[in-house]
């Protein structure tokens, strides 16, 4: 049995060497799959803000009375932002996306 057990030992260190290494590829993927959920999430954040402006702008045009084609404008935009708030919502149903902002956040302050 001494005989075997440098062998037995070498196994089980390299046993647990594959089950570090899959974690810590295992925790990386998901670390890169937050970040890019991150990405789409800042990406809607600032559609949408161009949307309200662009909805801010309308609203101003049309109570100033420059006319039809602004009212137009303005279902098209309202239309839009609607979808930019629809992706928000989706995004944020589907994942923890305003704890990995603030995690993102946090460490962009601590580099």
């Amino acid at each position: 049995m001494q005989r075997y057990l440098p062998h037995i030992l070498l196994i089980i260190a390299a046993m647990v060497g594959v089950i570090l290494l899959v974690n810590d590829i295992k925790n990386d993927a998901f670390d890169a799959g937050k970040a890019q959920v991150a990405a789409q999430y800042r990406q809607q954040v600032t559609e949408n803000d161009r949307l309200n402006r662009q909805l801010e702008t309308a609203l101003k045009d049309r109570a100033e009375g420059v006319g039809h084609e602004v009212t137009i404008r303005l279902d098209e935009i309202s239309q839009e932002r609607d979808q930019a708030l629809d992706a928000i919502k989706e995004i944020r149903d589907n994942c923890t996306i305003p704890e990995t902002v603030i995690e993102a956040r946090n460490r962009a302050r601590t580099r």
